[in-house]
């Protein structure tokens, strides 16, 4: 199988025990394959289901949301998704006070090698809709990562930039 597929769940739930984990996609063997990677950990709920039904349905606070969602190509469907999910993400108020987006597969060549003009790739209408929502570009490579920025903070900045 594909040598890195579930592994940042094995990674972040080994790091932070404590901490609650939920881990979903939509093809169920894929969960499968997580679920006997991680066999020692009890930290982690598994989800067969598909992002904007995960996120439309949960309801607590998020402190690092992992979006992988997606083929790289073809880019437009994808990229869709991506806002889609971005927009109950932030709609919802999903994420926790300084939580933290990352966004898998941003930079990347594959999609330039398709055609795709933008540098952001499958994220290259949510990564703006965030910074548009509250959110801060923290790192900005084939990773990035946004960090939720608190409302009177945002609002200075907004004031700064007009």
């Amino acid at each position: 199988w594909d040598w890195s597929a579930g592994f940042f769940t094995k990674v972040f739930s080994n790091l932070y025990p404590n901490s609650d984990f939920h881990t979903l996609d939509l093809i169920k063997s894929h969960i499968q394959r997580c679920k006997i990677m991680n066999e020692d950990r009890n930290n982690i709920t598994y989800h067969v289901s598909s992002s904007e039904d995960f996120l439309e349905k949960f309801n607590k606070k998020i402190d690092l949301l992992y979006l992988d969602t997606g083929d790289m190509t073809p880019i437009e469907p994808t990229a869709q998704l991506h806002l889609r999910e971005a927009k109950i993400i932030v709609e919802k108020d999903l994420i926790a006070k300084d939580g933290l987006i990352l966004i898998d597969d941003v930079k990347s060549v594959v999609t330039k090698e398709a055609g795709e003009k933008s540098d952001l790739g499958k994220a290259k209408y949510s990564i703006p809709y965030f910074l548009e929502n509250g959110f801060e570009l923290i790192i900005d490579e084939y990773q990035t990562i946004l960090k939720k920025i608190d409302l009177i903070s945002y609002f200075f900045l907004l004031m700064l930039y007009e």
